[in-house]
């Protein structure tokens, strides 16, 4: 059994337990992907299929497994363990020295105690992360919320004016936010990211690519008077955008980054289903 660096025309192999996306991803800038073939006679057998990634989506030094999975027939033979372990060396050689895991529904049942097993510690957030799918977070009453004024792009808004807002919140729920204080324009999708100010009610509905496939939105900032109206009006204008680009079972992930979070959401869309999401971590000596 041997790894290999999978490239593009050897990505049919996997086809049988590695999900298109995942695939689409080969190639890609940051995106590494390895994988276990073995032989049968001279046709290829694929036997486990690692991806990670180490580009400029996450924080530096530090990479993201975005996939990882051996068949079911070929399990407790340690190729996940093989696969790890040539992305520690690889990473090592980078000079990379953490790796993290981000696991949501039924991906915590399949890989949290082997990722556990494995040296991989819980990394306690700022903030709890759920995950649901864009099609049920963006539904028919969000998308038919008529277009306001108060609604801006943040590509038609000054950092300094995201910046302003995000400091005008108490720290405790500035640091829930995840984004470094002297955030920039490229710790969000200016696209799909929208400010509401309107006399005295502000807020922020922050959109930005996770590696791994799919959004993570975070609603924050929000004051003043009537805030789920300011809340409707910023999802609907990003959900009439990402249901165009995305498919509806693209996942979206959301901090919660104030106690309210979660029950204006639940609020907004009463029958949305939030699975808890697990992030692991090992350290590299």
């Amino acid at each position: 059994m041997l790894i290999y660096d999978i490239t593009k025309e050897f990505a049919q192999v996997f086809g049988d337990f590695v999900s298109g996306f995942v695939l689409g991803q080969i190639g890609r800038e940051g995106y590494h992907s390895l994988g276990e073939i073995s032989y049968i006679g001279k046709e290829p057998y694929a036997t486990g299929f690692l991806q990670y990634y180490d580009g400029n989506l996450i924080t530096d030094g530090t990479a993201r497994i975005t996939f990882l999975c051996v068949p079911e027939e070929e399990r407790g033979e340690s190729n996940a363990w093989s696969l790890l372990k040539e992305m520690e060396k690889r990473l090592k050689a980078r000079g990379i020295k953490k790796a993290q895991i981000r696991l949501g529904g039924s991906d915590i049942i399949k890989l949290q105690d082997y990722m556990i097993h494995m040296g991989f510690a819980e990394k306690k957030l700022d903030a709890p992360v759920f995950r649901t799918e864009l099609g049920m977070f963006f539904g028919k009453k969000l998308l038919d919320c008529p277009s306001s004024e108060a609604v801006k792009s943040l590509k038609e808004v000054p950092v300094r004016e995201v910046r302003r807002l995000l400091h005008s919140l108490p720290p405790k729920e500035l640091k829930s936010v995840g984004i470094k204080e002297d955030i920039s324009g490229s710790d969000y999708d200016g696209r799909l990211s929208f400010m509401y100010r309107e006399g005295e009610r502000e807020g922020l509905f922050l959109t930005s690519v996770v590696p791994e496939g799919g959004v993570l939105v975070r609603l924050c900032g929000i004051t003043g008077l009537a805030s789920a109206r300011t809340v409707l009006a910023m999802m609907g204008e990003a959900g009439r955008l990402l249901t165009k680009i995305c498919a509806k079972n693209t996942p979206l992930y959301i901090p919660l980054t104030n106690d309210n979070t979660k029950e204006t959401i639940e609020r907004v869309i009463p029958d949305i289903k939030l699975e808890p999401v697990w992030m692991g971590e090992i350290s590299y000596g």
